[in-house]
């Protein structure tokens, strides 16, 4: 045993450079992988998520499921009661419950703004979307520029998705800076 031992020794020595190949071909798979981790880090399936909800702003049925499928209710009720400021954003969140009524309230105030938009021939089409960008005040906040065009009218709004883990939180339009989520909550 002592000998094979040696003896395979003695062959990793005389084969330094295929040992040094090896090792450093499973050091540049590592720093691929960890690379990969990083880059892919933001939101999943936010482009989609992004296109789906705009299709939902104009379809009541849609919006139902957009709620409950890719809109943090909860989140985003905290985000307003914060004043759409990422460092106040956490202690709102605690705060903040299920079912609590800011909750309830954005909940119906969404649909019920693509209830109203249901009735018109409003079209909205997403372009335009960049990579999302972590906020600088808390991690687990994302914002995703995007362009937004109203078909109907032929105009166009710069927009920026906002994203708490995996789900929007609110849309900001980036010229006036106004909230899609309180501008539903005060109509409604």
């Amino acid at each position: 045993m002592k000998e094979k031992l040696v003896n395979l020794l003695v062959k990793v020595k005389e084969n330094k450079v295929v040992a040094i190949a090896i090792v450093a071909v499973i050091a540049l798979i590592l720093v691929i992988a960890i690379v990969a981790a990083v880059a892919g880090s933001g939101p999943k399936k936010y482009e989609e998520k992004m296109k789906d909800f705009t299709k939902a702003l104009y379809s009541e049925s849609k919006m139902k499921d957009a709620v409950d499928e890719i809109v943090d209710l909860r989140a985003a009720a905290a985000w307003q009661e914060a004043d759409k400021e990422a460092e106040d954003f956490n202690k709102e969140y605690k705060k903040m419950k299920k079912n609590d009524d800011e909750v309830k309230d954005l909940e119906d105030a969404l649909i019920e703004y693509a209830a109203e938009a249901e009735d018109s021939d409003m079209k909205i089409k997403i372009s335009d979307i960049k990579k999302p960008r972590k906020d600088k005040d808390n991690k687990k906040i994302y914002t995703i520029s995007a362009t937004l065009e109203n078909t109907e009218t032929d105009t166009e709004v710069k927009a920026k998705f906002v994203f708490y883990q995996d789900k929007i939180i609110d849309i900001i339009n980036k010229t006036t800076n106004s909230s899609l989520f309180e501008s539903a909550l005060d109509i409604f």
